[in-house]
């Protein structure tokens, strides 16, 4: 923690409203005895935190931001296989690449360089650590951030320490008492990582370091209920609730369908799901490719969430190729799926694609920190496809296409198409004129009625406004 700074004096204020009086003071009183920085509202709790940008847009969707705070706390977890490991030196690779600092803690003794260097791209500068038990790692993660306040004490550049993992450590006493370890231990390692874990918290913000705890998954054999998400709310990790608790990010992996180039196998597809995210809603989810012997490979995944999601009208052709008449790409000179993903990522285009991050999700969290019950974004063909929508009271579409194809789906003999903000009331049945078959004593009069009698309660409404 940083020594308290001095508050110059201030002459108090006179307050008739004791709300705007606690507000004021408390600020005051906290602030002259520990420190300015130690004081913030609840609209300000975001400004200072610093990110480590991912450079995918599936990943920062999935986020809900362009990459993750630092200073926080990340649980990795998922069943042997599911490449946990590889998610994290993924991302301390780009914590390298930004100009930081990338370590690892390893307990599990099956570390590779081979395997290291598909995803870094400079493994001689990752430093790795091998502790013998969960005491030793936990030591040594501190130490590791007593030496990043010591080299950068002002925390200007980001940091990512790697816990791989807490199922791979035991105790002290195991290596102790060989014969006697299993004897006395309940709750044991759980205290001992609860107790580090809180010592570590502090130290993360100070150094802007991303702590990624890896955690075997077992299956959660006592669960007594149906799991709506039987993948997620069925798997347990190690090492008690302490991590899950402090962390800022926990995300499953999940090992999906094997992929192929030429007819063999040449890796699998990997679902995230983030199962907490303090900074945006839960519950959201990532995919991508795992390819043996190289890194992640995005393209495929991303370019078809882009593309279903019909971001900047992007649309998907027979053939796998991409176009948008938005962005001036034709269907004659339409893209693959390796060039859009290209073009989707650059400098130029990239902020395009992220307007729902710096635009739709800022106005959602407002509403939110103004105690109004709002979510999302969420992608469309999800929310209507999985009858997400039957959660709410209302939904605003972002596109036209995104809301009006399922709403008339959905809705096509009861809905009502009204446009509001007009001096006068306009509704029309959801179907539109449907001139071609006026008087063939044909059309359902169903939706005209919803229409009509809908255009009266808004006019009542209206009077009494």
């Amino acid at each position: 923690m940083g020594r308290p700074k001095k508050i110059k004096e201030t002459v108090e204020e006179d307050f008739n409203d004791p709300v705007q009086q606690y507000f004021y003071e408390s600020g005051e009183s906290i602030g002259s005895k520990y420190g300015k920085e130690y004081v913030s509202s609840g609209a300000e709790e975001d400004d200072n935190l610093k990110y480590l940008y991912m450079p995918d847009l599936f990943i920062q969707w999935s986020l809900g931001r362009a990459g993750f705070a630092l200073g926080r706390v990340m649980q990795i977890m998922g069943f042997e296989g599911a490449g946990k490991t590889s998610l994290a030196l993924w991302i301390a690779n780009q914590c390298m690449k930004a100009g930081g600092i990338a370590a690892m803690i390893e307990t599990e003794q099956a570390a590779s360089t081979e395997h290291i260097k598909n995803y870094l791209d400079d493994p001689k500068m990752f430093r790795i650590f091998h502790p013998e038990s969960i005491e030793d790692a936990l030591s040594m993660t501190l130490d590791q951030l007593n030496l990043f306040l010591k080299i950068d004490p002002e925390g200007k550049i980001p940091k990512v320490l790697i816990l791989d993992s807490l199922a791979g450590a035991t105790d002290q006493r195991a290596i102790k008492d060989e014969d006697n370890f299993v004897q006395g231990r309940v709750g044991g390692s759980a205290k001992v990582i609860k107790d580090a874990t809180n010592l570590i918290k502090g130290k993360l913000k100070e150094t802007n370091t991303l702590w990624i705890v890896l955690n075997q998954g077992r299956d959660r054999l006592e669960t007594g209920f149906a799991a709506m998400r039987p993948e997620i709310d069925k798997i347990i990790g190690s090492g008690g609730r302490a991590i899950p608790f402090a962390a800022t990010y926990w995300v499953v992996l999940k090992k999906n369908a094997a992929t192929k180039e030429g007819g063999e196998k040449n890796g699998f597809k990997v679902k995230g799901t983030w199962v907490k995210n303090k900074l945006r809603q839960p519950f959201q989810e990532f995919s991508y490719c795992v390819k043996w012997g190289q890194s992640f490979d995005f393209v495929e995944t991303t370019t078809n969430m882009l593309a279903v999601a019909n971001i900047r009208g992007f649309t998907e052709m027979k053939g796998g190729k991409f176009y948008s008449d938005e962005l001036g790409i034709t269907k004659e000179s339409a893209m693959t799926a390796e060039e859009f993903y290209k073009f989707a990522h650059s400098p130029e285009q990239i902020t395009k694609f992220q307007e729902e991050l710096d635009i739709i999700q800022p106005v959602v969290e407002e509403f939110r920190t103004k105690a109004q019950l709002v979510f999302g974004p969420y992608p469309a063909d999800g929310f209507f496809g999985k009858a997400q929508f039957k959660e709410f009271d209302g939904v605003l579409a972002m596109y036209h296409d995104q809301g009006l194809i399922p709403f008339k789906y959905i809705a096509f003999e009861t809905g009502v198409n009204f446009t509001a903000g007009l001096p006068i009331i306009r509704t029309s049945p959801d179907h539109g004129t449907a001139y071609d078959i006026a008087g063939k004593n044909e059309a359902d009069p169903n939706s005209f009625l919803h229409a009509f009698f809908l255009a009266i309660e808004l006019v009542k409404n209206r009077m009494q406004a």
